[in-house]
């Protein structure tokens, strides 16, 4: 009926220009590398992204089917969007929560100490617990409109504050301390940006 009614024009804006040629060309500057899906869906999981090698040891103890079925849906996101020629954070998001599934055996693992969470590991969250005020500075203060807001960015000295504690603790081999820490750091952050910055952010944005 939509089809009739449009002349055609729904039928075709729809599986042509919104399916086919979004996948086979970059759409409104939207494209990227290779790299660049994998990259998504690691930063949209973290924390506890940084512990898929403790989760890909711990596959062999998740009960088969539920172990292919999380891995089979992200793996059809990963290599669909990986070869889509248009990219946005938003198409692989519904793989997210069977990710989260897939690293869920690996951080209890840890949690019940039954492996580590390395070093490298750790130095990293710390590094990048540093990097995020520091970004968030600078990134605002190069938007038109919000340098005024970059001050804002000192709530977020938290997180590398949580996560040297949480570093402290695993040196201490203190491990469910630890992995409490990382994900209250990284709760923190999600609290703050959707509470303070996000919506202040929005504001200054001219569509507003």
């Amino acid at each position: 009926a939509v089809h009739w009614q449009t002349e055609g024009v729904f039928t075709h804006a729809f599986f042509v220009e919104h399916n086919i040629e979004r996948f086979s060309s970059t759409k409104e500057g939207h494209g990227g590398g290779l790299w660049l899906v994998p990259l998504l869906m690691m930063v949209s999981t973290l924390p506890f992204s940084i512990f898929l090698p403790q989760a890909w040891s711990s596959y062999q103890q998740v009960p088969k089917q539920a172990g292919r079925f999380t891995g089979s849906i992200v793996l059809a996101f990963l290599v669909f969007f990986t070869f889509s020629q248009t990219k946005l954070p938003s198409y692989p998001a519904p793989a997210y929560p069977f990710l989260a599934f897939f690293l869920a055996p690996g951080v209890a693992a840890i949690y019940q100490g039954q492996t580590k969470i390395y070093h490298g590991q750790m130095i990293f969250l710390l590094l990048l617990g540093f990097a995020i005020p520091i970004g968030a500075y600078y990134g605002l203060a190069s938007i038109p409109g919000a340098a005024e807001s970059r001050e804002q960015a000192a709530w977020l000295i938290i997180i590398p504050a949580l996560l040297a504690l949480a570093c402290i603790a695993h040196f201490r081999k203190q491990v469910k301390r630890s992995l409490q820490l990382i994900a209250s750091a990284f709760l923190i952050l999600q609290l703050l940006l959707f509470t303070i910055l996000l919506p202040q952010l929005d504001q200054k944005n001219h569509v507003q």
